[in-house]
């Protein structure tokens, strides 16, 4: 079994890191959670280095959020050069898009209709701020509570937010179905890189 080591912004990302790389038959390696995407961006050159000359298999994860007009784009300005034992993926506009893109299981757990999910998740301005919505719509008063922030809380999520999120996509998430559901390019695109990176 290949070994792939990981990088990425925070808690959420991390759960999302781990299942990529065991859907596409890999090892989880050196985990490495830099704690926002201020701390990892200045990490990427060290990450290419141990790909290019130590060959470390290496994923690396981070939100488009606004920081660029597409993935292509923030990618140029992040990874000056490239190598094939890396593999840098930026979810469009955040990792909350391909958390949805499996919209039955989002559905079922967060206690809303499946229609109320977008079909296009990468069009999506801001993901986050639309789960948030959605579970301001739940049936069920706890996902309310851990998910939607109070109202003069001043903070966009709620205060089991992160934990909720990671909980769903180490045991909810059904990768095979988020990407059949066409609803996120960036994670289809996401899922074949890291298959090549598993077979070099």
């Amino acid at each position: 079994m290949i070994e792939i080591n990981y990088a990425c912004e925070g808690r959420i990302d991390s759960a999302i890191a781990k299942r990529l790389i065991l859907h596409v038959g890999g090892k989880i390696g050196i985990p490495r959670e830099a704690g926002g995407k201020s701390k990892l961006d200045p990490l990427v050159p060290k990450f290419l280095n141990a790909a290019r000359h130590q060959q470390m298999k290496w994923l690396i994860l981070r939100d488009l959020d606004r920081d660029g007009h597409c993935a292509p784009e923030l990618r140029g300005k992040l990874l000056v050069d490239d190598d094939p034992h890396l593999c840098f993926r930026i979810a469009v506009r955040q990792a909350e898009s391909w958390l949805m893109a499996d919209f039955r299981k989002m559905a079922e757990f967060l206690r809303v209709s499946e229609n109320r999910i977008p079909t296009s998740l990468d069009q999506v301005e801001n993901p986050k701020e639309m789960l948030v919505s959605l579970a301001r719509r739940s049936r069920r008063s706890d996902v309310k509570t851990a998910l939607v922030p109070h109202p003069r809380s001043g903070l966009s999520t709620g205060p089991e937010y992160a934990s909720w999120m990671a909980s769903f996509a180490a045991k909810h998430w059904n990768l095979a179905d988020a990407v059949n559901s066409q609803r996120s390019p960036s994670l289809t695109k996401a899922i074949s890189r890291l298959q090549e990176l598993v077979h070099l």
